[in-house]
């Protein structure tokens, strides 16, 4: 009786840590996605990716990004997430430097990268065991 008991308990404490991931590596990637979205939008509409509400964005989107990573890495492998670091300030240097093609294909970087995220770290049983 007690090892079934136990072994509720532990399957009751996978099933939490699963699913609370599954909301934080969600939530996370959809604002960055939704975020990503608005920029190529932007970037596509004008001639230049040097503009004040591009950067800014871009900044809040690193931001953003940054405190979240921190948490993510303890579901996604921390190389892959460097990898969106990584782009993340390539966008910013390139919106500085006004370099449009390059800014647009880091962003689509970023935008891979949420979608493979959300897929590697999608609900299932493998996720649990």
């Amino acid at each position: 009786m007690k090892r079934i008991i136990g072994i509720i308990c532990i399957s009751l404490f996978l099933f939490g840590i699963c699913l609370s991931e599954e909301l934080l590596v969600s939530s996370s990637l959809n604002q960055v996605t939704k975020d990503s979205e608005y920029l190529y939008n932007l970037a596509n509409q004008g001639d230049s990716v040097n503009s004040t509400e591009i950067i800014t964005k871009t900044k809040s989107l690193k931001e953003y990004w940054a405190k979240r990573e921190h948490l993510l890495c303890f579901f996604i492998n921390y190389k892959d997430m460097s990898e969106m670091s990584n782009e993340i300030t390539r966008m910013l240097s390139y919106a500085q430097e006004n370099i449009k093609e390059e800014y647009i294909a880091s962003l689509s970087l970023v935008l891979y990268y949420c979608e493979t995220f959300d897929h590697i770290t999608g609900f299932n049983f493998q996720n649990i065991f």
